[in-house]
């Protein structure tokens, strides 16, 4: 399964480092899957270090779970982001 995020830097300075915290709520809002992404970082390397976010600039990416959530319906999920590190 897979989350897309978006991020938007509408400010005038760079976002060298910023973590979220990316967690799967079903209809019950237990969490069924948790993980942390990188949406800024100092510089640009592998796949989850996306590099700094720069004033005007808008990124999107995916946040992927390494495993199989069960659940009965796509309908029955929601994802919730918190800022963890900025």
């Amino acid at each position: 399964m897979l989350t897309a995020v978006q991020v938007v830097n509408n400010g005038r300075e760079v976002v060298s480092l910023l973590s979220l915290r990316v967690i799967v709520l079903n209809e019950n809002n237990e969490i069924i899957s948790e993980s942390n992404e990188w949406a800024a970082t100092p510089f640009a390397a592998d796949d989850d270090w996306r590099g700094p976010l720069m004033p005007g600039s808008n990124r999107r990416f995916t946040a992927s779970y390494g495993r199989a959530i069960p659940f009965s319906s796509v309908d029955d999920l929601r994802a919730e982001v918190e800022v963890t590190d900025i």
